[in-house]
């Protein structure tokens, strides 16, 4: 191990001595050749980014996000990924201009120019220009295709940037560590990383999922028949309690909403509209469902007309 690190550090002086003993022309040589690696490599990397996310392996690679993916491997900034995947939506209908800019072969700045004016009928006439002219004839072209047109389109206006924004607030470890595992059971159902907004987005979507089931209207069907065969048992047997069939029709036929027009609260009580005690009966005719106002209003009135009969 000593005699390794001995060898690394000798190679290390000796690449130092070397940089120090190279003329200025051989120093931009240098960096000029590393600088063109570079630009291509990178072009290359760019040109695999949207075959990366089609097909989702940024995520079954344990990366949260293609933006992380892009950064970790290429150091490549969260904007210009968001870029380089419009740029490739755009390309979708143009398999020539696709090809170039996926292999490599054409890097993003020279095809953004021409991916907004190309179309499908002239995708293979700008692949051709866009792999043998330089900049400069691009950039005549691509004027002069857009005056042809009268094209009033920017760069970017075709696929609106995401919209993206920041959320944060404190929990309870305990609420932290049940996150985090629903967060590890989400992701081994699904086989792919999941960021923490996608596990929100998903929680968010099962709650509306269980509020919409509840919210169903259930129809229940009740025979009008048996709903007074039932309230004359009652009656006979001189019972207070009204029949279930007899509460279900009532329901039913207020469509499980108050009596009363236009209130909006939920149905709590069920009031003999005559009163009990004069009618002793438990016909749905002689019955309403009342939300809880409602029926302590339908009682304060029954009073009153109670007390002004007396007197």
């Amino acid at each position: 191990m000593r005699n390794e690190n001995f060898k690394n550090e000798n190679l290390g002086m000796l690449s130092e001595i070397n940089l120090r003993v190279l003329s200025d022309s051989q120093l931009y040589q240098k960096c000029k050749k590393y600088g063109g690696n570079a630009r291509l490599w990178m072009r290359k990397f760019e040109g695999l980014l949207p075959e990366v996310c089609r097909r989702r392996l940024h995520r079954r690679r344990g990366f949260t996000s293609i933006h992380e993916f892009a950064a970790k491997l290429a150091g490549m900034s969260h904007p210009k990924v968001d870029r380089i995947l419009q740029l490739s939506a755009k390309l979708a209908d143009k398999p020539k201009l696709r090809e170039a800019f996926e292999s490599g072969t054409v890097g993003y700045s020279k095809m953004a120019r021409v991916a907004y004016v190309a179309k499908p009928e002239t995708d293979g006439l700008w692949a051709e220009k866009v792999k043998n002219e330089p900049q400069v004839s691009i950039d005549l072209a691509v004027k002069d295709e857009r005056a042809k047109s009268v094209c009033t389109h920017t760069l970017q206006s075709d696929i609106p940037e995401p919209a993206w924004t920041n959320l944060s607030f404190h929990v309870d470890p305990e609420i932290e560590r049940k996150f985090r595992a629903l967060k590890q059971k989400l992701e081994k159902q699904s086989g792919e990383t999941m960021s923490y907004g996608e596990v929100l987005g998903e929680l968010i979507g099962m709650i509306e999922k269980t509020e919409a089931q509840v919210e169903k209207q259930v129809t229940i069907k009740v025979c009008p028949d048996c709903a007074e065969k039932k309230a004359r048992e009652a009656k006979e047997s001189k019972s207070r309690t009204v029949p279930t069939v007899v509460k279900r029709l009532v329901l039913a036929r207020q469509n499980n909403q108050c009596a009363r027009d236009h209130c909006t609260h939920p149905p709590s009580n069920l009031h003999h509209i005559n009163g009990y005690a004069l009618t002793k009966s438990h016909s749905p005719e002689g019955l309403e469902y009342l939300c809880e106002n409602h029926h302590k209003l339908a009682h304060a009135q029954h009073e009153f007309v109670q007390v002004y009969r007396r007197e």
